[in-house]
């Protein structure tokens, strides 16, 4: 059984992570999304930029686009990857503006670059 944050604070933050990406991965998001809330709250906590970004792939996968974005906007590890997250909930919310912005800097990257072109173009 998965603990819940307010449950086991004085519980080791290396348990609940794993109990967060455990729940993620069996896709027991209502599980999953107080353990990343709790984890992201507590500055010691090394992970917090990977949890903001699982984060904010649970609130994509819940539709809920405006939380995902604010959750990839505090990621500052896999950058890229948050970015690119970023641009399609912007593009889910039809905020075509705010993704154009985000295709920008997407295109600069190799590994981003030729998807971020294609989009750009159907934005166009």
């Amino acid at each position: 059984e998965v603990p819940s944050f307010s449950e086991t604070k004085s519980t080791d933050l290396d348990s609940l992570w794993m109990h967060a990406l455990s729940a993620l991965k069996s896709q027991d998001y209502s599980s999953a999304k107080p353990l990343l809330q709790g984890l992201v709250q507590d500055s010691s906590f090394a992970q917090r930029s990977e949890a903001y970004l699982y984060l904010g792939h649970l609130e994509m996968e819940n539709k809920n686009y405006e939380a995902a974005i604010d959750a990839y906007k505090k990621v500052d590890i896999q950058v890229q990857t948050a970015e690119w997250y970023q641009m399609l909930a912007h593009l889910a919310l039809n905020q075509v503006e705010e993704a154009k912005e985000l295709l920008v800097r997407l295109s600069q990257y190799k590994f981003y670059q030729e998807k971020a072109r294609n989009i750009q173009k159907s934005c166009n």
